[in-house]
């Protein structure tokens, strides 16, 4: 079974050249080994990517397919000019999926950056406060990536707003909420009490991907003002 495995894998391997590309060798190779190819579905995400030989073809699954690293190896290879015609609005939300996938980890990292500390490796350096290392990584990233500091600040604000409520950061990584309305639900909890911004997330989240951005931040409103009927006014002092 291991021979045979490997013999089906590298055969398909050698027809399907831009899975190397994504990195996935590893894990096929774990996949053949285990005989697990023997019962594994075409539908399965691993499958989907081996069996794709050319950008004109669009795998099946993709529809279904969570955002990640599957569906990226899918995804990538594909030739948008040669996607037939009804099948273009099934790529489209496969790439807007991903897209929050993306941006979730863009984001996971640069709320990362804003917890670290660049004294703490220069002996006898003071202890930074938090808001001096927020401004640090203001000024990392924006030099990284070369934005204006204003972006640079937009963006790391987001950062902290969403990475701060998991669920929020969960569902963006998921592709159930976009870039805009994880934004949305993470500020509308940011003057709530944790109790009160997770009861806001219950009852906004699960509908939230299924609404406009601008009916989604009216319900954010209505819910977390009938929470709190400080919240307008606090976040109107704040801004």
């Amino acid at each position: 079974m291991f021979v045979l495995g490997r013999v089906l894998l590298f055969g398909l391997l050698f027809c399907a050249g831009p899975v190397l590309v994504c990195g996935q060798l590893g894990s096929l190779l774990r996949f053949f080994d285990s005989g697990l190819w023997i019962t594994a579905k075409v539908s399965d995400p691993l499958l989907i990517v081996v069996f794709m030989q050319d950008g004109n073809a669009v795998p099946g699954g993709v529809a279904g397919m969570a955002p990640g690293p599957a569906l990226c190896c899918a995804l990538a290879p594909i030739e948008v000019g040669a996607v037939p015609d009804e099948q273009l609005l099934e790529v489209l939300a496969a790439q807007w999926r991903q897209l929050s996938y993306q941006q979730g980890q863009v984001w996971a990292v640069m709320a990362q950056i804003a917890t670290r500390d660049p004294m703490l490796g220069i002996g006898g350096g003071p202890v930074w406060t938090p808001d001096l290392v927020f401004e640090s990584a203001v000024d990392e990233i924006r030099a990284e990536l070369r934005l204006t500091r204003r972006a640079a600040r937009r963006e790391l604000e987001y950062a902290d707003a969403v990475t701060g409520i998991a669920r929020v950061a969960q569902a963006l990584r998921a592709g159930v909420l976009d870039r805009r309305r994880a934004v949305v639900l993470a500020e509308g909890c940011a003057e709530l009490t944790p109790e009160q911004a997770a009861t806001l997330v219950d009852e906004v989240l699960p509908g939230a991907g299924a609404v406009t951005v601008t009916a989604l931040a009216q319900r954010v409103r209505r819910v977390a003002l009938a929470l709190d009927p400080g919240w307008a006014e606090r976040r109107y002092r704040d801004a």
